[in-house]
């Protein structure tokens, strides 16, 4: 376990502001108490599923209607084809009529462009992030508007040594919470800010790193252009830290925040990072990991899959934003394997803690399960993978490096991304559905019955659009997933 102390400072809270209503133009604009014993009884086998490859419709399934908001803000990216991180929006429609957006590009130099997409019923629509002229290379934001259908948005990041997709953001939010990031001589870090409304916001940012709480000069009162983008770059401010925990709080107006964390390959010699006394370290996996940050901190967060595997290091990293110190448990929940497993620490006042499973007695080598992290206050909470084996299948996703926050409230129904795997979880026991969109009519796909704290999950290989994910009662999702409330 390493554990990372800061002076103790609290974090200087927001003046919150009532919410608007996000703009539509489309004209440019100037710039609980921790689980105490190990090893609880959990309940039997995961329960199969129906389907062991690419999903095949085989009943139809009447699902109620879902509401889903229609405006969307995304960040991360930069634009063009062959940029520093090229992005790339990824509109998802998985409902039974054709689906109309308004996308709105805004790059960091005040550059934007307007178009307008549409996506056939059941279908997705890539829209690459590329602004003509000066823009290019540029950090880029979006403001998605949809009309009709069932739709959700998501922004993807490509670099040289590897992708990552995030979901975008419905809402907006006078805080943002990171618990996971790094600036060392292979890692960079940005943190990109967009306002969907159409008055400035200005926020102030502070960190907790492993030399203690820091707010630089530069980073506060920083302003975000209405219906425009900010982008900050960590490295400006901060050297060598190894762990890097943020909080964004808005003075005026309300923001959608994400980091892309970039990681070239270490230079030859360099020690690996985290070594006692060494100088100038590296990360040892090259990799990029885009992550949409949390709205707010939570006494409990949880991770429908988890696991480690040969090549993979799995790290629970713990943000602790308050000024009362945090007691944690983190609980690994294998489902049919038996016995589950959990381990305690403390979280000081504003510091950042993490806790890697990899070789500890407690943990659950070669066992994929749900996980969850268990506070007596409120915290931010990520599970922060580094793999260096490619790989398909849970509870990897391939090489490279990935942050995933923690869920926070169960749903009845999540709408998720093509591609992959979907690793689901339910504590009360439940029936679970997963619907796609074939001629015109919602289709049940695959299907499993979970016994109470049981997990399971399905192939998606072969899925070009979204899914559907119903249960008879609520689940936790893993990845990307969106939630969906009924109407």
């Amino acid at each position: 376990m390493a554990t990372l102390g800061a002076s103790g400072r609290p974090g200087r809270k927001a003046m919150r502001k009532a919410m608007r209503e996000p703009g539509t133009s489309t004209t440019e604009e100037p710039r609980r108490l921790p689980v105490l014993v190990a090893g609880a009884a959990l309940v039997a086998a995961v329960a199969a599923f129906t389907g062991t490859s690419a999903p095949r419709p085989s009943a139809a399934g009447a699902v109620p209607s879902v509401a889903l908001s229609s405006s969307w803000s995304c960040a991360g990216g930069t634009a063009g084809r062959g940029s520093l991180a090229a992005g790339q929006l990824l509109i998802d429609n998985a409902g039974a009529a054709e689906l109309h957006a308004s996308v709105r590009l805004v790059a960091e130099n005040g550059q934007v462009l307007t178009m307008g997409v549409s996506v056939p019923a059941g279908r997705g629509v890539t829209v690459p992030e590329h602004l003509p002229g000066p823009a290019y290379g540029e950090w880029t934001g979006a403001l998605v508007q949809l009309y009709g259908g069932m739709g959700s948005v998501y922004q993807g990041v490509s670099t040289r040594e590897g992708s990552s997709v995030a979901a975008c953001e419905p809402s907006a939010s006078s805080e943002w919470y990171f618990a996971g990031g790094s600036v060392l001589r292979n890692a960079a870090l940005e943190l990109s800010l967009v306002n969907p409304y159409p008055k400035a916001a200005v926020v102030d940012v502070s960190f907790a790193t492993n030399e203690g709480d820091e707010q630089p000069l530069a980073f506060q009162g920083v302003v975000v252009p209405a219906r425009g983008l900010s982008v900050l770059n960590v490295a400006a401010a901060l050297r060598q830290r190894l762990d890097i925990a943020t909080t964004v709080t808005a003075r005026t107006g309300e923001v959608a925040a994400w980091e892309t964390q970039r990681v070239a390959p270490p230079p030859a010699g360099a020690p690996p990072a985290g070594t006692p006394g060494a100088l100038n370290p590296a990360l040892p996996v090259p990799g990029v990991a885009l992550t949409l940050g949390a709205r707010a901190s939570s006494r409990q967060w949880w991770w429908a899959g988890g696991g480690e595997v040969t090549g993979l290091t799995e790290t629970y990293q713990v943000y602790n934003p308050g000024t009362t110190p945090a007691h944690v448990a983190l609980q690994l929940l294998p489902g049919g394997r038996g016995t589950g497993s959990s381990f305690s620490w403390t979280v000081g006042p504003a510091s950042l803690s993490a806790v890697t499973t990899n070789g500890q007695p407690w943990a659950l080598p070669g066992v994929t399960y749900t996980s969850r992290i268990a506070s007596t206050v409120p915290v931010v909470a990520v599970r922060a993978v580094q793999d260096d084996i490619p790989r398909s299948g849970p509870p990897s996703s391939g090489r490279g490096i990935s942050f995933e926050t923690g869920e926070v409230q169960p749903a009845k129904r999540w709408l998720v991304p093509s591609g992959g795997r979907i690793a689901t979880f339910s504590a009360t026991g439940a029936s679970v559905s997963v619907y796609e969109r074939s001629g015109g009519q919602l289709l049940r796909a695959l299907s499993a019955t979970l016994a109470p704290n049981q997990h399971t999950s399905f192939p998606l290989s072969g899925v070009s659009h979204a899914l559907l994910v119903e249960g008879s009662a609520p689940l936790m999702v893993s990845g990307a997933a969106v939630a969906l409330g009924a109407s």
